[in-house]
């Protein structure tokens, strides 16, 4: 988390905030590895949509 919020130049636990906010928000749960890896899939599928190689 240290990491994640020195990346987005906030604090540790605003980091923290931001994370439960979009769990319940979008009803996901972070907790369960299978939903992180959706959840990493589609962004990484909506991300690459518009960018060509």
């Amino acid at each position: 988390m240290t990491d994640a919020a020195r990346l987005l130049a906030v604090h540790a636990n605003t980091c923290r905030y931001r994370l439960r906010q979009a769990q319940q928000q979008l009803g996901i749960d972070l907790d369960d590895p299978d939903e992180r890896l959706l959840l990493w899939l589609q962004l990484r599928t909506l991300g690459g949509l518009g960018t060509r190689r």
